[in-house]
């Protein structure tokens, strides 16, 4: 009767070790990951709101020269 319930508890605490080990080593990457991708979206709204106003300007200058 002992032994189910060892194989039972013997497996609880193997997965808990293995999901340890596995999130200790997973958890910086995902972080320089995330880190990545905030800096590509900064990067992506700077220029976008770059673009936007020069895009502001060069219309506003043409409607100037047509008048």
């Amino acid at each position: 009767m002992w032994k189910p319930m060892l194989l039972v508890a013997a497996a609880g605490v193997g997965g808990y070790v293995i999901w340890q080990v596995v999130w200790t080593f997973l958890l910086p990457i995902l972080g320089a990951f995330l880190g990545f991708l905030w800096v590509a979206l900064k990067i992506g709204l700077v220029v976008l709101a770059i673009w936007w106003v020069y895009r502001l300007i060069t219309k506003n200058s043409k409607k100037a020269e047509a008048t």
